[in-house]
């Protein structure tokens, strides 16, 4: 699996490519036990989730070959059965190591290589002290989560201070574009009020990209659906039926309400199942529950059926996480009784926190 396209140093002046506007991509297999199969190369220009396949090579022996023309440079993703690698497609020979899970031989391929490196150099440098807060157990959890927020946000503001430095160097090519779409638009600690100026320096190149402006209308979705706000009504299942299920049915009516967006996966189950112990615990007059499933939960469906007693909602539609700008599963918002946004993407732990203060429960 191929390591995050995160970059943490200067870029260097990347000298161009000699002879014309050609390129060759030559791709490395581990063995020959795929050859007669197929790799194919996606283009972004719709955005991620409308993926265009520009072009495709067949397997022979150990290797595949692309060849084509471009003019500047452009971020391809090349997809081959369960693999996925970004890379960036300029003139010359670009080599893709699917064995190592390296792109290299090009000036653009090659600074995604270094800084992939320094990333990697940098993290290893904080791993330590992350699993030190973790395993220390004299801390209480909230302080514990305290300092594992403050040592995140240390190491999310180097990797965004270094990534404003590359995209400056880097803002009419797809090496810029690919930082600020991996180091800046999805950094941790990005905000829309920021992000809005981080998209105005990049210049338009850059801010143009699709996944980037896909960035933007989520940030948009933030603003809009922000703390403070009232809610915004949902359709909150995929249904045949003349009246859908709305969010208006359960904001705004006197109560505290929980909503949990998930998915099928571990994470999603586990919140799910802290949602019914509050549910338990605090659930009747003052609190309700409810949850947004963004897929079929397949065989976890029956498990769920009979551990949770709040309204869950399937919804195959990524609409509701569209209006309030949700990139991640699971999520969570907690809307006040009169229907104004409270909080977002509450943790877990301190989730039976936030419920007791709005109740007024006092331990």
């Amino acid at each position: 699996m191929m390591r995050p396209l995160v970059f943490l140093s200067l870029t260097i002046a990347l000298a161009s490519c000699a002879g014309g506007n050609g390129y060759e991509i030559d791709c490395l297999l581990p063995d020959s036990s795929h050859a007669g199969q197929t790799l194919y190369l996606k283009s972004y220009e719709a955005g991620t989730q409308y993926l265009t396949t520009v072009d495709s090579a067949v397997v022979d022996g150990d290797k595949a070959r692309f060849s084509g023309e471009i003019d500047g440079s452009a971020i391809r993703l090349l997809e081959f059965l369960g693999l996925q690698m970004n890379f960036i497609v300029e003139r010359g020979t670009i080599t893709l190591d699917l064995v190592h899970g390296q792109r290299r031989g090009t000036p653009l391929n090659d600074a995604l290589e270094a800084h992939a490196l320094a990333d990697d150099s940098l993290r290893a440098a904080y791993e330590p002290i992350f699993n030190q807060i973790s395993t220390d157990n004299a801390l209480p959890p909230h302080e514990k989560m305290a300092q594992i927020d403050s040592i995140f946000g240390e190491f999310s503001t180097k990797q965004l201070a270094v990534a404003r430095k590359i995209v400056a160097a880097n803002r009419d090519n797809a090496f810029g574009q690919t930082v600020f779409w991996t180091n800046i638009a999805h950094n941790p600690i990005m905000t829309p009020e920021l992000f809005d100026k981080e998209l105005i320096a990049a210049g338009d190149f850059i801010s143009q990209f699709a996944p980037i402006q896909e960035v933007a209308e989520r940030f948009a979705a933030l603003e809009a659906t922000r703390v403070g706000l009232k809610f915004t009504d949902i359709v909150l299942a995929d249904t045949t039926e003349t009246v859908a299920p709305r969010l208006s049915d359960f904001a705004a009516k006197g109560r505290l309400l929980l909503v949990v967006f998930c998915s099928s996966d571990r994470a999603s189950l586990r919140l799910l199942m802290q949602a019914q112990n509050l549910f338990d615990r605090y659930g009747g007059e003052k609190f309700n529950v409810i949850a947004l499933v963004a897929d079929d939960f397949g065989s976890a469906t029956q498990l769920v059926n009979d551990r949770v007693d709040f309204p869950i909602f399937l919804n195959a539609s990524d609409l509701p996480q569209i209006t309030y700008g949700i990139d991640t599963l699971p999520y969570t918002i907690l809307i006040a009784p009169d229907g104004s946004i409270l909080a977002r993407n509450i943790k877990s732990s301190a989730l039976e926190h936030w419920i007791r203060t709005e109740l007024k429960i006092n331990d």
